[in-house]
Parts: C-alpha cells; structure tokens; sequence
C-alpha cells in the first residue's frame, strides 16, 4: 500500500479536512482507568537528556501512525551526551498491529536510511489514551543504542500491519534540536508536519545512561 499525503489522523473529536480514519485507543466514560505506565524519572539509572514534554491531550485530532496512510513519522533530536539510549517516552497508543520505533541516522536535515536500532512494541505495551490527559507510552531500547553528543539523530515509528495514535504538540516551535516530519510516499519525500497544523514538534523524552 502507498503511503498517503493525508498524514493527520482523526481520534479524539471531529475530523479535519485533511485527516483520515485511524481512531486510537480511548477509554469509554464507564471503564475503568489504567495504571499510568510512564514516570519521567526514567529507568536502570537513565535520566532525561533531550525532551519536548508539552502534549496536546485537548487537541481533536491526533497524527497518524500506519493505518490507512500506512505512515511514517519522526521527531529529530539533538543528543545532549555522549552514552546509551535507554528508552523514549512518546504519547501513542495502538488499536492493533505492532509500532516500530527506531532510530536513525540524519541527512540533511530529514530522517536517513541508517537504522541505528529498532525495537517492536504490541499495542498492549503502550499506555492506553485517557481523554484530556497527557499520556506518554514508555519505549525500552535493547540493547541501547549509543549515541553522541551534539549529533542529531531522527526517532521513527511506523506500524505496518496496523493502525496508532499520537497525540501532537503545541501550536509553534518549542524544542530547538530538531523538527518533526512525515513521510509522503507520493511527492517521494519527509514533509515537516506542521504543514496545515503549525506544530513543529512531537512531545518526548529521551533517556540516556
């Protein structure tokens, strides 16, 4: 399947114009809330090197991750220290299939080719959406990938068989290491994703060691 120009899913309201079908995964009013999963403390002695912590848990609409469009998104970073990357935090939950989450190298300011490391994650490891809160999904690395200060890499997730969520960030440009951007399999090329939103960035957290 191709992956498509309309890169903005619908989930948590109303649809946009430009958007598509994927739905994440909500709570109804009656079932019961889960454990939060994510603790920004980070895990086996890591701590937060790169962050952009503002989510939109208001916003109606979050970006797509496979489903129909089968799309790719990334969020650059600039590593802070010379180390192992640990883990990411992200605010995505899955409906079905698998989310892949790697690290890449970058060229020319856009995600590379270069897959630093991949892990695979089920839907059922990932923290599911609770309406009108920020919740971040805990993302293991293993073994961690090494990374060096002061370069820039690229984080991507896709779902090839199924369909996630994520909700964006605020409206402008909070986090300076790096913008975020979508893969538009017609034009052949990354687009940055504020196009039609103006949010530069995915929330995250990256936790080194």
């Amino acid at each position: 399947m191709k992956r498509g120009t309309a890169w903005i899913a619908t989930g948590l309201a109303a649809g946009l114009a430009m958007g598509c079908a994927e739905t994440p995964t909500a709570l109804d009013q009656d079932q019961e809330l889960p454990e939060v999963a994510f603790s920004h403390r980070g895990r086996g002695g890591s701590s937060i090197d790169q962050s952009q912590p503002l989510a939109d848990a208001g916003a109606t609409f979050t970006i797509a991750v496979g489903g129909n469009s089968n799309q790719l998104v990334a969020q650059l970073f600039t590593s802070g220290v010379t180390g192992k990357m640990r883990e990411l935090e992200v605010p995505v939950a899955c409906a079905d299939g698998m989310l892949v989450a790697e690290i890449r190298d970058v060229v020319a300011g856009l995600p590379g080719t270069m897959v630093i490391r991949s892990e695979t994650f089920d839907p059922s490891d990932l923290t599911t959406f609770i309406p009108g809160v920020a919740t971040f999904s805990v993302l293991p690395f293993r073994p961690s990938p090494d990374l060096v200060a002061g370069t820039q890499y690229a984080m991507v997730f896709d779902n090839p068989t199924g369909s996630c969520g994520m909700l964006p960030g605020p409206l402008g440009d909070p986090y300076a290491g790096g913008d975020g951007y979508a893969f538009d399999d017609v034009n052949g090329q990354w687009v940055p994703i504020e196009l039609g939103t103006g949010r530069f960035d995915i929330p995250f957290y990256t936790y080194m060691r």
